[in-house]
């Protein structure tokens, strides 16, 4: 099964990290444009990365919320509390990269997806419209079924799928902060009205 891996709603906090301060840590042969769009690009960081400071905020219209054990942020990148990246870095690390953050005085890391999933083309669902624009991806079962984290090429790598056992892991060791959903629809196209999508 595949899922799209998500923030888990407006209970938790989100990191405060913007992508500028990402980008300008960037090497300087690495122009902004290219760096912005890491995941898109497929780009590994890890041998000149250097920890990074950052912390955490309420996300927007939602106060005191709880601290992730686990989230997303941008590109298809997650955040790992130290909690996390126990419990999950041994099966992660094959699927791409773990770069420290400073958090206060506690190492949080960056997860930078490094694997893509090859596409099922035919499958795909557009919205109908005159842009006829890429709404919900879908995945050759054959390449994805045994890829436990994986970025979609077609979008961008604007979005982090996985298998039922990176999912399982997660909640067999109650880690918070994320969320799997059966439909890969995009988030924005969630809002708009049905009769708008070419179904």
């Amino acid at each position: 099964m595949t899922y799209l891996v998500e923030t888990d709603g407006f209970d938790y906090k989100e990191l405060s990290l913007l992508p500028d301060e990402l980008t300008d840590a960037f090497p300087k042969d690495i122009s902004p444009a290219e760096a912005l769009h890491f995941g898109r690009n497929n780009l590994s960081l890890s041998s000149w990365w250097k920890p990074l400071p950052s912390s955490f905020i309420d996300a927007l219209g939602a106060p005191n919320g709880d601290m992730p054990d686990i989230t997303t942020w941008l590109n298809a990148t997650l955040v790992l509390s130290p909690k996390a990246y126990r419990f999950l870095s041994d099966l992660m690390k094959p699927w791409g990269e773990m770069l420290p953050l400073l958090i206060g005085k506690k190492t949080f890391f960056l997860f930078n997806a490094q694997h893509f999933g090859a596409p099922d083309e035919d499958a795909f669902q557009y919205d109908g419209t005159e842009l006829n624009t890429l709404i919900k991806p879908a995945f050759q079962l054959s390449d994805v079924q045994d890829k436990l984290l994986y970025k979609c090429p077609v979008i961008g790598a604007g979005s982090l799928y996985c298998n039922d056992r990176f999912k399982d892991a997660v909640e067999s060791f109650r880690l918070k902060g994320i969320s799997f959903d059966k439909d890969l629809t995009t988030l924005w196209a969630r809002k708009l009205p049905p009769e708008s999508l070419d179904t």
